[in-house]
């Protein structure tokens, strides 16, 4: 347990450093960028969140291959031809990509196809390093990218003062290839310094055909997360897509800061076995989670002081963060589950049907309740709701007591209430805690006191050295 609570604390720091980037990006591009050209910048980052699904399984592959062993017990001459391959077969697709777009003359083509190879390298890598528990690794790419797109946003907004969007796409790609660069040179003591380029059809076949489902589960998550915006982009205006996805961006730094739970928690789940650990883990998310959401409030506040022509964003950014009440637990606990134990293609299967669930969400969303950003952001509460349900049903051996269950319900509607309701987010921001400590000192009495007691403890430990 000592060994997690290094880990999540060095990952933890790292998302900190990555979220506070992503904070000065968030709220600078915005303000600074016409609403179109944010909208166009946006639609490049939606349609390159799709790129993971070219390595076809081989880096979840890897992440299912060395989930919970140690980095030095692996063979570095397997790894450095398990990276020779991916990268080999990703820069192929790079290059047909590339004349594809330049064909077609296409510019979108062109940016995403240079995205292929730095975006799967890197999810390569850091699948090997959550994998083995090498969260040293892992950290720094998590926050060296940040850290170069930031300095060069920054320098095209302020010093070159551009508004063209594609600069700013090309941000993106060239902060990957750096990024990249870092790792490749990092992992030559895993990877024994074999050649950069080469093909082994063996492990290509061996790695796809193990992470396939995996990685088709992923993008369907990845669509799932996804699927409100698609319909906003069809149905609504530009301006419209450019207010919902500065609200998903909003929705991404709570994303950032959750994410050290949730990338710690497998590597720890494929250790233990007992019901009751898990139950335990659970719990803490559960509290952790209702006070996290928290933060939407002194998001609201700056937004008032410092983008009021995003205020429209508002009502979204308090509806998509309340869906994340429900997926930090479903994420922490049961997907992680699903991988350590092996699952796959029963992880497959349900996301399948919560990504057809969504569908139907978002349609009624738009037929019933309006045409407007929030009957979205509403379908994707719903969303997240319901798979919650499907996971509590599936795992009911974790859900002895629905403790857990009422509390994250009874604060997602308090936060709700408080959120679109109360026009000043300082009264709401401690409103809500009041409220939330009260609920979990009902509901969550004894994992509330522990889980207190072992952050109280861990910052006297962090004063004292």
């Amino acid at each position: 347990m000592s060994s997690m609570k290094k880990s999540l604390t060095l990952v933890f720091c790292a998302n900190i450093v990555s979220m506070l980037l992503n904070v000065v990006l968030g709220f600078f591009l915005p303000k600074y960028l016409s609403i179109e050209s944010y909208g166009y910048y946006k639609v490049f980052q939606l349609y390159v969140s799709y790129v993971g699904i070219a390595h076809l399984g081989f880096a979840d592959g890897i992440y299912l291959k060395y989930g919970g062993k140690n980095i030095n017990d692996i063979d570095g001459k397997t790894v450095a031809r398990e990276a020779s391959t991916i990268r080999t077969f990703q820069l192929l697709l790079t290059v047909v990509g590339v004349v594809l777009g330049l064909a077609l003359r296409n510019v979108f083509v062109v940016l995403i196809s240079l995205s292929f190879l730095p975006v799967n390298m890197i999810t390569f890598y850091k699948n090997l390093y959550q994998a083995t528990g090498e969260f040293k690794d892992y950290s720094v790419i998590v926050s060296v990218l940040p850290c170069i797109t930031c300095v060069v946003d920054i320098l095209l907004l302020f010093v070159f003062k551009t508004d063209n969007f594609i600069f700013y796409t090309l941000t993106v790609i060239l902060s990957n290839i750096v990024l990249l660069v870092v790792m490749e040179m990092r992992s030559r003591n895993v990877t024994r310094g074999q050649g950069l380029l080469s093909f082994d059809g063996a492990l290509f076949k061996e790695n796809i055909l193990s992470g396939i489902t995996l990685t088709i589960g992923n993008f369907a998550t990845i669509l799932l997360t996804s699927i409100d915006r698609w319909f906003i982009q069809i149905l609504l205006e530009l301006s419209q897509f450019s207010y919902y996805s500065f609200a998903v961006t909003v929705e991404n730094l709570f994303n950032t800061c959750v994410s050290a739970v949730t990338t710690t928690m497998y590597n720890y789940l494929c250790r233990i076995r007992d019901d009751e650990s898990v139950r335990k883990a659970k719990s803490y998310c559960v509290v952790a989670g209702i006070y996290l959401v928290s933060v939407a409030f002194p998001i609201e506040f700056i937004i008032n002081l410092w983008l009021p022509k995003y205020q429209n964003s508002i009502s979204s950014i308090y509806i998509l963060i309340s869906a994340h009440i429900f997926y930090f637990v479903i994420k922490a606990i049961y997907v992680n589950l699903y991988k350590a134990q092996g699952r796959q293609n029963h992880y497959l299967k349900q996301m399948l049907v919560v990504l057809l669930i969504a569908v139907v969400y978002n349609i009624c969303a738009y037929f019933f309740i309006g045409k407007a950003i929030e009957s979205f952001a509403f379908a994707t509460l719903a969303t997240a709701l319901t798979w919650y349900f499907i996971c509590c049903f599936e795992y009911k051996n974790l859900n002895e007591k629905m403790s857990d269950t009422l509390a994250l319900i009874l604060c997602c509607a308090v936060y709700l209430l408080i959120g679109l309701l109360f026009d000043t987010p300082v009264i709401g921001f401690f409103l809500y805690l009041a409220i939330a400590t009260i609920v979990l000192l009902i509901f969550e009495r004894k994992e509330f006191f522990a889980l207190c007691g072992m952050v109280g403890g861990y910052v006297k430990r962090i004063l004292a050295k």
